[in-house]
């Protein structure tokens, strides 16, 4: 099941950049900002507490459990916590931004 991505566009007017995220979530000493980029066709496990994840550009699946969200550029996601894979697709890799509220904060 596809849960809760939305465009950004849908929600701001201003393009989709790391600094207009970071922006978004203030004050930052209560939450953790992390960018990252991923190849074309990998597929990249972890684990994680809940957040949300931004698509800078390129295209992505992430599953957690049985949550699941298909985002490409532009887009974004509140995903839970627990084991997950990113599915890198498209011919460009994807640059992706996390963001985690700081626990205790």
């Amino acid at each position: 099941m596809t849960e809760n991505a939305q465009r950004w566009s849908d929600v701001c007017s201003i393009p989709l950049t790391l600094e207009a995220i970071r922006a978004l979530h203030v004050p930052s000493s209560q939450y953790r900002i992390s960018p990252k980029s991923y190849e074309a066709h990998i597929v990249v496990p972890g684990v994680s507490m809940a957040g949300r994840l931004y698509v800078l550009s390129g295209a992505c699946v992430k599953t957690v459990g049985a949550w699941n969200a298909s985002l490409e550029a532009g887009m974004f996601a509140d995903f839970p916590k627990g084991d997950y894979q990113i599915e890198v697709g498209g011919e460009q890799g994807v640059r992706l931004v996390y963001v985690w509220p700081i626990p205790g904060q």
